[in-house]
């Protein structure tokens, strides 16, 4: 059974990640807090995401973890990075040296707002209008 270590399981996305896949896959559940099947990881914390990923070798990590709330990320902008920025590049370096596939999902915030021909990549000019 693959083994996907999951950030933010408790998370509107994380929940429907998880039970979209139900039982036919073994969850590794983090989130900012631990408690009741869930392992607290910090994904801002290189050392925590490193010592995390080593122990307990997934085949993939899924992000769910994230700052959303678009004001609060106006307000908290150094939050904000450490959450949408830090912590996926640290998730990054993390699978790769395990040899995980990493699936991160991102919101459209990135873009400038104006229309596209098609639907966006991750190869996209990005050009956000806010922090």
């Amino acid at each position: 059974m693959k083994k996907i270590l999951i950030t933010g399981c408790n998370g509107q996305l994380g929940r429907a990640i998880q039970k979209e896949y139900g039982d036919t896959v073994e969850f590794i559940r983090t989130d900012m807090v631990d408690g009741d099947g869930i392992k607290k990881l910090d994904i801002s914390n290189i050392d925590n995401v490193m010592a995390m990923v080593r122990a307990e070798k997934p085949d993939a990590i899924i992000n769910c973890a994230a700052m959303t709330n678009v004001d609060g990320c106006e307000k908290m902008e150094d939050a904000a990075y450490k959450a949408n920025a830090i912590g996926p590049r640290n998730l990054a370096i993390a699978s790769s040296e395990v040899g995980a596939r990493l699936v991160h999902i991102s919101t459209d915030y990135v873009f400038s707002g104006e229309a596209s021909d098609h639907p966006r990549t991750e190869f996209d000019q990005v050009s956000p209008i806010s922090a």
